[in-house]
């Protein structure tokens, strides 16, 4: 579920942000919310649990110092 509000709140980013902070790949973020949501039965659960261990850190940290910024 967390997947998928992370994805659905950079979707609702403004383009600006998202332009201005091409340090997050956001449409890999936003796919990845459209793959949890529409994929049921085709999900690689052993992919997800890789992107939640060592992607999804670095996307907090990432994100974290934005908010900072602004």
């Amino acid at each position: 579920k967390w997947l998928e509000i992370i994805g659905e709140a950079a979707n609702h980013l403004s383009s600006e942000l998202k332009v201005t902070n091409k340090e997050i790949e956001w449409r890999h973020v936003i796919g990845l919310r459209n793959i949890v949501v529409h994929e049921y039965f085709g999900i690689n659960f052993s992919t997800i649990w890789n992107i939640v261990q060592n992607q999804i850190p670095q996307l907090r940290t990432t994100i974290e110092k934005l908010i900072n910024r602004l």
